[in-house]
């Protein structure tokens, strides 16, 4: 699909301040006409009637000349359209008078935001996940925003959800080798997000400034599932930590009791270290014994 090219220019426009008080006399003028020549007609008919009409018509070109009038806020842009033709662009705020012919469109160049829906998409794994963003954009280019595309925030929006299915098809939820992954690196799946809606933003003029992931979790159907996974990960975890320590202070305290003169034979080393290691690894009460001598 080849990308429409619109070589951006300015509207011609006047002063609408300086317009206004011409205006308003070519109205006065209109309107005195109109009086004249509805007096004339009780003298001259045909005059009185070619004056009339002439002034109606002066008075509908008047009426439609109204139109020329456009009021611009800050971070507002007007594109002309001369029966169906780009004509130009105009940015700057205040109060303007351009053609009346030209067909004026409005657009917005504030920044803004809008959140994605909750997508439900399947990780590079295989499971399940709720996915969702926050993304900042603007209008960059707005005869590109009018004449590119249809809709485009429409075309945005969509754009940024299918980027986003992408993307998290491409890693793990999380990582136990410390790879990219959704959960743990989302700065750099939002940079991968923004890199790759990029182009497709620029064919209707916008700018995308920042993608913010602000829902990230396991599916409702396997939610429990990961959770109790999760569980027994952190309790496995943590009674790595504690055997080590008990391993560790077992040691230490078979060092220590020699170095103060007990003697522990050495059938009963082994049942010592075990029975510390009990003590001090088990959840449970316990009541080893150790035989030592001094």
């Amino acid at each position: 699909m080849a990308q429409l090219e619109i070589e951006p220019r300015r509207i011609v426009r006047f002063p609408g301040l300086l317009v206004l008080p011409v205006y308003l006399l070519l109205g006065l003028g209109v309107g005195a006409g109109g009086i004249f020549s509805a007096g004339m007609v009780q003298f001259e008919p045909i005059l009185g009637v070619i004056g009339v009409l002439g002034t109606g018509l002066c008075a509908l070109s008047w009426l439609y000349g109204l139109k020329g009038f456009t009021i611009l806020e800050p971070n507002q842009a007007v594109i002309g359209l001369f029966f169906g033709s780009y004509a130009g662009t105009y940015t700057r705020d205040g109060f303007h008078y351009f053609n009346p012919f030209l067909a004026q469109r409005k657009l917005s160049l504030r920044t803004q935001t809008f959140e994605t829906p909750h997508l439900k998409v399947n990780e590079a794994g295989g499971r399940p996940i709720e996915i969702g963003a926050v993304v900042t954009w603007a209008v960059e280019e707005p005869e590109k925003a009018l004449l590119a595309v249809e809709d485009f925030f429409g075309f945005l929006k969509n754009r940024v959800e299918v980027g986003l299915r992408e993307v998290a098809a491409k890693y793990p939820y999380e990582s136990d080798t410390g790879a990219d992954c959704l959960r743990g690196h989302q700065d750099t799946i939002s940079l991968e997000l923004k890199q790759r809606i990029a182009p497709f933003a620029a064919q209707a003029g916008i700018v995308v400034a920042d993608i913010a992931i602000t829902q990230l979790a396991y599916a409702p159907e396997i939610a429990g599932i990961m959770l109790v996974k999760q569980q027994a990960e952190s309790l496995l975890a943590a009674r790595r930590v504690i055997v080590e320590g008990a391993v560790s202070i077992a040691g230490d305290a078979i060092k220590k009791l020699e170095e103060q003169g007990h003697t522990i034979p050495e059938s009963e080393r082994g049942r010592a270290i075990v029975n510390l290691l009990t003590v001090l690894a088990s959840d449970r009460g316990t009541q080893p014994t150790v035989s030592v001598s001094g």
